[in-house]
């Protein structure tokens, strides 16, 4: 009777365990989709390049709570003009360096992500990565990566953010 028991209680022990995972991951995504929700809800009341710049600047650094770095393409088509959002301006200084944007320029020439936890420019103190529409790079946003590399699920997240930038 007491191995049974045991048996049964471990079994529910780890089934409760695996439950609770299941919860925390169910709300954390539900978190991710309501800012979903929200930037796409300001995007279509929003008109205006700085404007949007704006909004996606705010809502990514609150997302992810890292400074958050935009090249958007000027009114020629020619090399992205800065914009920057954090919590501290000061902590977030080194995204605007040389070398940081020698990457986001590559990522606006070659349409593909690179940066810090990519096989691409790996040694950048940020993660980057292309807003385009139909093959067209309209942008760059950049990821302070000093507190740690952007994992996968932030990734997509970040992708489904910038589709809703490019539309």
């Amino acid at each position: 009777t007491f191995l049974i028991l045991l048996i049964i209680a471990l079994i529910t022990s780890s089934l409760i365990t695996s439950s609770r995972i299941q919860a925390s991951l169910i709300v954390e995504r539900e978190q991710r989709l309501q800012v979903l929700y929200d930037i796409n809800r300001q995007l279509l009341s929003t008109r205006g390049h700085d404007s949007i710049v704006a909004i996606v600047n705010d809502y990514i650094s609150r997302s992810f709570n890292r400074p958050v770095v935009f090249y958007a393409i000027d009114e020629k088509g020619g090399i992205p003009k800065t914009s920057i959002s954090s919590s501290n301006r000061t902590e977030a200084d080194y995204l605007l360096t040389r070398d940081e944007e020698a990457v986001a320029n590559w990522v606006f020439l070659n349409n593909k992500i690179a940066g810090s936890g990519t096989d691409t420019l790996s040694g950048a103190d940020g993660f980057y990565m292309p807003i385009a529409s139909e093959k067209n790079v309209l942008g760059v946003v950049g990821i302070g990566c000093r507190e740690g590399v952007v994992n996968q699920e932030s990734r997509s997240t970040l992708q489904m953010i910038s589709s809703l930038i490019a539309l």
